[in-house]
């Protein structure tokens, strides 16, 4: 078939965008939320949601299109558009609009519209059923959006801008300033208007851009760093996995070398990026969920980093998670915590084992490494003597249990 002109290719994409916004508008107006929906007839192969009817529905023609769907569709469309605005999408239309969602998602994420492709991801995930092969759609969506894209833009003065088919259009490098700018702004207004319930932090409103005094390339990277703990803290309680797995990015993007930001290792101890408080040293090293929230944890996984810093190597790092967590332990309020009411503490003892084996084998190997043995043996001694502290506090708190097991059933 001939191909589209410019002209034509652009009227389309509006067209498409047009009705279907209208008809998610159409519906959102509807009193009784049982009717909002649409019944596509047997001309559906000529309106716009057939366009999207591979990535939709495989097995056949669409029939009832429910208020999620259109939504969906609505939202699809919009991407598409800013897609086919862009100066490094395929002249072809037909590539475009061929993309299945996780195409779309990939492809935006890429060329740095990380708002459309989290919208796309949240929208996509809210008409599956279910939980294909146990991952949540948005969940996977978001970890490989930051593990691929941002955390590289926040730690690198890199360009993501290869077009769908990998063409050699030049570009300004990806993300751009702008759209890192629409993303956070995009992502603390649907944290206000929305049920997520994020982890508290400042990075929501510490945004500052001050061009002028920065070179471009300074004030993307420091933009996309403070996106990248936006996203971390706002979906970490709900994204279960999501503060480790951006730990394991950022040192796969830095081989290993740098330190991780202070905020994101808080994020992965305690729950929180401002550190220990009252509320994040009950459970020790146990996950818990969040009170008043549907199918979300806390995001605390201090055991995942450990095993996150051991598979990069860095011992005395996994030494410190050991040492911060057991020291954080309230042990006189400790003792007010009754585990038959839910409160137990777990320490990752076959864990911790592993991790001072380890640090002997390494110690006691005759290969030339650029580890200070010295300095890692000292760190392991910190971590033997806060596991004595932690034993000998167990046996404080079992006493304190007998006298508070008495109050609480007298």
């Amino acid at each position: 078939p001939e191909l589209l002109s410019k002209e034509a290719s652009e009227k389309l994409i509006r067209d498409i965008t047009l009705s279907t916004q209208t008809c998610a508008h159409a519906l959102s107006l509807v009193e009784d939320p049982a009717c909002r929906y649409l019944i596509s007839g047997s001309q559906a192969s000529s309106t716009p949601s057939s366009i999207f009817q591979r990535d939709a529905n495989d097995s056949g023609a669409i029939q009832v299109l429910t208020e999620d769907h259109v939504q969906w569709l609505a939202s699809h469309a919009i991407a598409l558009q800013r897609l086919n605005m862009d100066d490094l999408s395929p002249d072809s239309i037909a590539t475009i609009l061929k993309a299945s969602s996780l195409e779309l998602i990939d492809v935006l994420a890429r060329l740095g519209y990380y708002d459309q492709a989290i919208a796309i991801a949240l929208e996509r995930s809210a008409l599956s059923e279910g939980r294909p092969g146990g991952i949540d759609l948005f969940d996977d969506a978001l970890k490989h959006i930051l593990r691929k894209y941002l955390v590289p833009a926040a730690i690198h003065t890199c360009s993501n801008s290869e077009s769908f088919d990998d063409g050699e259009k030049d570009s300004s490098p990806r993300p751009t300033i702008s759209q890192i700018r629409q993303s956070s702004h995009t992502c603390i207004r649907s944290m206000h208007n929305s049920l997520q319930y994020g982890v508290s932090s400042n990075s929501t409103n510490s945004m500052c851009w001050q061009e002028n005094r920065h070179s471009d390339i300074s004030v993307r990277t420091s933009m996309a760093m403070e996106l990248v703990q936006q996203y971390t803290t706002i979906y970490a309680n709900s994204c279960h996995g999501l503060s480790n797995s951006v730990a394991r990015a950022f040192l796969i993007s830095t081989g290993g070398e740098l330190d991780l930001p202070i905020w994101l290792k808080n994020l992965c101890m305690f729950g929180n990026t401002e550190g220990v408080d009252s509320s994040s040293t009950g459970g020790l090293f146990a996950q818990h969920r969040v009170s008043g929230v549907e199918n979300s944890r806390n995001a605390a996984d201090p055991a995942g980093l450990i095993r996150v810093f051991m598979e990069f190597g860095r011992l005395e790092d996994a030494c410190d998670i050991v040492i911060d967590v057991l020291s954080s332990k309230n042990y006189e309020a400790s003792s007010n915590r009754l585990p038959e009411k839910g409160n137990i503490d777990y320490v990752p003892y076959d864990l911790i084992d592993t991790l001072w084996n380890t640090i002997e084998a390494v110690a006691s190997s005759d290969v030339d490494t650029s580890v200070d043995i010295a300095m890692l043996l000292k760190k392991r001694g910190q971590m033997e003597n806060a596991l004595k502290r932690h034993f000998e506090s167990l046996k404080t708190s079992e006493e304190g249990l007998q006298s508070a097991r008495a109050l609480s059933y007298s």
